[in-house]
């Protein structure tokens, strides 16, 4: 356990796990290959997707910024999302994350968006799970992906390290689709 923590503190410093690296180059070389941008919109990761991309050399090239909207309020102010979604769905559902990554891209004009939304702590939330969470992606003018993220075994997770495994996630799929 404590190789894996290593591991993931390395995410967010200078310490990048050489892998992740790659494959955060690996995306920046094919959203360049189509003259591409990314953007991201996030809430329970508060900024550190955009963190771990900009950790790595040349993501000025490709990543426009993120929108870190962690409360309903500034999801609908930045994002346009309908309140109707919070009170039929709630903020962690795939209806949200759909709604923050179509937003995303409209205030971006982003080609690739990432949206996450989540709970990242023990604690329930809107009655759903501890460490359960959304991440939807959408490609140009294609339709969201939208994956279920949670992790089953929680004895040992905290909130750094789910925010941390959901960001590793969403790199491989976004490397995936890219491909």
């Amino acid at each position: 356990m404590i190789n894996l923590i290593i591991f993931f503190k390395g995410l967010l410093g200078d310490n990048m796990p050489e892998e992740l690296k790659l494959k955060i180059q690996e995306i920046f070389q094919l959203l360049k290959q189509e003259n591409w941008t990314m953007a991201s919109a996030e809430s329970f990761t508060g900024g550190g997707f955009a963190n771990t991309i900009t950790n790595v050399s040349g993501s000025s090239a490709v990543f426009l910024g993120s929108l870190v909207t962690y409360t309903n309020e500034m999801k609908h102010d930045f994002l346009d999302i309908d309140e109707r979604i919070f009170k039929k769905y709630g903020a962690i559902s795939k209806e949200c994350a759909t709604a923050m990554v179509v937003g995303c891209q409209k205030k971006t004009i982003a080609n690739l968006t990432v949206a996450f939304t989540g709970n990242a702590d023990r604690n329930v939330s809107e009655n759903k799970p501890a460490f359960a969470g959304f991440i939807a992606i959408k490609l140009n003018d294609q339709e969201p992906e939208i994956f279920e993220f949670k992790q089953e075994n929680t004895m040992n997770m905290n909130r750094e390290l789910f925010k941390e495994l959901a960001i590793n996630f969403a790199i491989e799929k976004i490397l995936g689709l890219l491909s």
